[in-house]
């Protein structure tokens, strides 16, 4: 790829739920003060404490929903803020799935971190409150056109199937949100379709109309956050549109997303802009990037989650300077001053 004679996009991604796992973020939350002030000012917003939560005994008690969501904000706050000081990015544009879309806005400066991780607080809360009644879960469809995917569901649901498309990630990837007895009615249909379902570890038919009441608890939480101008572009996973500044547009697409399709591929499109990307995905594993080179491979991708990477990410741009001509512009950190919004400093 000649990235000398095109002009990019810098874009941070954001991870959702699946993506955390015991033990995610010791090697940041050992080597940087910054890291530890951040968790230590998360414990008193929620009453949480995540050093415990993710380095204690108890290795399972990250696993469960509402404590994945909070511990994988904490830990991708955290990450941004130590590689902006590492790093002095000035990014274009910023994207979270899911869950990531509360990381993605407090890292712009549009939430501030301790406004969005109570959010996140209260989020957890009532899906999971909500979910308890559904008997529902979520899978994933590959190796068969959205298209094809959306007529399948639309079918079953006209004959009494409880299903949702929950996701457009790629052109042969969705997810699909529904009651456990209509998965099985929709995994016997896709098989002989020749794609695939793969089951998805979810306690919710999440992102689906299935959690209306959900949508309208939130939003109702939401009405009382302040929210505030940022510099960055974020995409919203509701519309797949870069937010207003304006809070309905921001209380609409955060509670509109619990009850609607995550419109990741139009996310992607939006961050692009035309243009071929640069993308770094902040959290940990690489899922995001797994999903975004399955549409663009000619982009460039990295995945971060620990002090290691950051300084692999460092050495790569060190090394290919003429070859990422447009990302080392983007590196100038005498220069590019980029805003701290971590407010346990």
């Amino acid at each position: 790829m000649d990235m000398e004679n095109i002009k990019a996009n810098l874009t941070y991604m954001f991870p959702g739920v699946g993506s955390e796992y015991y033990g995610m973020g010791r090697a940041l939350y050992n080597r940087y003060e910054k890291v530890k002030k951040i968790y230590h000012s998360a414990k008193e917003v929620v009453g949480i404490d995540f050093y415990e939560l993710s380095f204690g005994k108890n290795k399972n008690k990250i696993k469960e929903n509402a404590c994945a969501q909070q511990a994988l904000m904490c830990f991708c706050y955290s990450l941004f803020q130590v590689f902006q000081e590492e790093m002095h990015l000035s990014p274009d544009v910023m994207m979270g799935y899911s869950l990531g879309e509360y990381s993605a806005l407090a890292c712009a400066g549009k939430m501030k971190f301790k406004d969005a991780l109570y959010v996140v607080n209260q989020r957890a809360k009532i899906i999971e409150e909500v979910a308890k009644d559904l008997d529902g879960t979520m899978v994933w469809v590959i190796n068969i056109g959205w298209q094809k995917v959306e007529n399948i569901v639309a079918e079953l649901r006209e004959g009494g199937e409880k299903l949702y498309v929950s996701a457009y990630e790629a052109n042969e990837k969705v997810s699909v949100s529904g009651t456990n007895s209509s998965m099985k009615v929709l995994a016997d249909v896709i098989e002989r379709e020749q794609g695939m379902v793969i089951p998805v570890k979810m306690s919710g038919p999440f992102h689906s109309p299935l959690m209306k009441e959900a949508e309208i608890k939130l939003r109702e939480i939401l009405k009382d956050i302040l929210f505030q101008p940022g510099n960055i572009n974020v995409v919203a996973n509701y519309n797949g549109e870069f937010y207003r500044d304006d809070r309905e547009s921001i209380v609409v697409n955060l509670s509109g997303q619990l009850s609607n399709p995550i419109l990741w591929y139009p996310s992607i499109c939006q961050s692009r802009k035309g243009f071929q990307n640069i993308v770094v995905e902040l959290g940990p594993k690489n899922v995001l990037q797994y999903i975004y080179k399955l549409s663009f491979q000619e982009d460039v991708c990295f995945s971060v989650e620990s002090p290691k990477k950051i300084m692999e990410f460092k050495g790569k741009i060190e090394e290919s300077s003429n070859r990422y001509r447009e990302l080392v512009k983007k590196c100038m950190g005498l220069v590019v001053s980029f805003p701290n919004h971590c407010e346990s400093e």
